[in-house]
């Protein structure tokens, strides 16, 4: 035989082994890392949605009191104006 129908040969043979049985080996763990990447990433990805989920309720409790406060210093300011003018004083509103 010459060199060259021996390489074929070997070449061959390879490139079967490769296909089935190296590439298989490889995809699966290839797949198996990806998998636990993926899990990772996803189990990630929930702890932040948490603790968005978080911030979000409390900045809305926050808004809430803002709006509170505000009613409250509209509902002084308001009263105040009326005190003053009824003493002849003069007031100032800061809103």
């Amino acid at each position: 035989m010459s060199d060259y129908d021996e390489k074929s040969i070997t070449y061959k043979v390879l490139e079967g082994y490769m296909e089935k049985v190296a590439y298989p080996r490889v995809e699966k763990i290839v797949g198996e890392k990806m998998e636990g990447y993926t899990d990772k990433i996803l189990a990630s990805n929930d702890r932040l949605a948490q603790k968005l989920d978080r911030i979000l309720t409390e900045q809305q409790a926050i808004t809430v009191n803002y709006k509170r406060v505000d009613q409250r210093l509209d509902y002084l300011e308001s009263f105040s104006a009326q005190v003053a003018q009824k003493l002849g004083l003069a007031f100032e509103r800061m809103s």
